[in-house]
């Protein structure tokens, strides 16, 4: 193999690598996008299949596009940030693995409520003559905790918290029974309902700050850019 060659494959492994990063970005504009039914779809092979875990699995084209058709119902705002990409390309096939970080809003039959979610995919891709697509995506869930906590509840934990003297008088656990959620709740851990503290992330959702406002600042402090006099 000569030095052209070489440099061939190198430049075809690179564009490989490329595309397949920006097919898992499409994928997360969409779901951010108010979970784009067609858009999700369309990055899919006919024979695809999106494993959701407590979510559910869904085989093929079509059955992806029917269960994102309802997301946005039940996840009216998400931002999916996924970081950390291992891809492995093997000709016309390659697989890749991400962690996913989600700030997310979850619209349960009391109103709606603020999560942080953390997970990861392992995915499967397949290039086809309309350029790389998921053949599978499956999604591992890492944590699943309600804004104001930002800690995983898992069995072991809840029912000690549940009984706590402070325990918030809302606290519920969802089970297949909840209206609405049996599908994505259905591994069945507690979530505590804190309206009042929650309320942060639901006000940013509808009426977010400039984006120079949005990190913390310590106390006392004042931004620039809004206040021009702030030392």
């Amino acid at each position: 193999m000569t030095q052209t060659d070489d440099t061939a494959k190198l430049v075809r492994w690179l564009a490989d690598i490329e595309a397949i990063k920006q097919l898992k970005h499409t994928y997360c504009g969409y779901c951010d996008a108010g979970y784009d039914a067609d858009g999700i779809a369309s990055l899919f092979t006919e024979d695809a299949v999106w494993d959701g875990g407590p979510m559910g699995t869904h085989d093929g084209r079509e059955a992806i596009r029917t269960f994102f058709q309802g997301s946005s119902k039940r996840v009216p705002f998400a931002l999916h940030m996924v970081v950390n990409p291992i891809i492995q390309v093997d000709g016309d096939t390659a697989t890749g693995s991400w962690y996913l970080w989600q700030p997310m809003v979850y619209a349960l039959p009391e109103g709606e409520h603020a999560y942080w979610m953390s997970a990861r995919y392992d995915d499967r891709y397949r290039r086809t003559p309309q350029g790389w697509q998921f053949e599978r995506v499956a999604i591992t869930l890492k944590v699943l905790a309600p804004y104001e906590k930002a800690l995983p509840q898992t069995e072991s934990t809840m029912s000690t918290d549940a009984e706590s003297p402070d325990a918030d008088s809302s606290s519920s656990r969802l089970t297949h029974d909840d209206p609405g959620s049996s599908a994505f709740w259905s591994w069945g851990w507690a979530l505590r309902s804190r309206p009042s503290t929650s309320r942060s992330i639901l006000h940013f959702r509808r009426s977010p700050r400039p984006s120079h406002c949005r990190l913390p600042r310590f106390a006392g402090s004042r931004c620039r850019m809004c206040s021009p006099t702030a030392a």
